[in-house]
């Protein structure tokens, strides 16, 4: 009898003790199951998803290292000590996003063009770099010096590129190869 008391509290800790590393690790995710905490699409490429640990511990995946530190800005969790995972490129595998180094120029499922990896390579950012020029992006509210004409310099008036605006007249650039032997709406019996 006193052995059975000695062995329940032992596996209930160690149970607990299993759970505990659990939260602080990565979450598996399910591949093409899962769906991303920003834009609700499914989670379907290893090679560039993410993931963080909010502070009470709860997982958030994201397909993309955008979506992941754009989630971090409209939440205003930039600053927060979370912890965070990016998929390495090449392997798949978890890193710890701080440490990481990321190149930009990739094709990545949200188009944010971020891929990290575990060792330094030419030309690549560290994670606050990273996130910098993403966040710099004039589609996220950033301005870029490349993109945006100076201040004092007007911006072009907009030109309507709509197919009417083209070809005032209605004529199609490239009409359709059976158009004349395509009867008109109201010539159909």
């Amino acid at each position: 009898m006193s052995v059975r008391r000695f062995l329940f509290p032992l596996c209930v800790l160690f149970l607990l003790a299993a759970c505990g590393q659990q939260e602080q690790g990565p979450e598996p995710i399910h591949w093409n199951r899962d769906v991303c905490e920003r834009c609700r699409m499914m989670i379907s490429d290893p090679h560039y998803a993410a993931q963080l640990r909010d502070a009470r511990g709860k997982p958030h995946l994201f397909d993309d290292f955008g979506d992941l530190v754009l989630w971090l800005k409209e939440h205003d969790q930039l600053q927060a000590p979370l912890i965070l995972y990016v998929a390495d490129q090449e392997s798949g595998q978890w890193l710890d996003a701080r440490k990481a180094r990321y190149v930009k120029g990739q094709l990545t499922p949200m188009g944010f063009g971020m891929a990290a990896h575990a060792q330094a390579r030419p030309g690549d950012m560290s994670f606050q770099e990273a996130v910098t020029h993403l966040l710099a992006s004039p589609a996220h509210g950033g301005r870029t010096p490349e993109v945006d004409p100076p201040s004092s310099s007007p911006l072009p008036p907009a030109r309507d590129a709509s197919p009417a605006a083209a070809h005032p007249q209605g004529e199609h650039l490239h009409p359709h190869p059976h158009a004349s032997a395509m009867p008109a709406a109201g010539d159909r019996p």
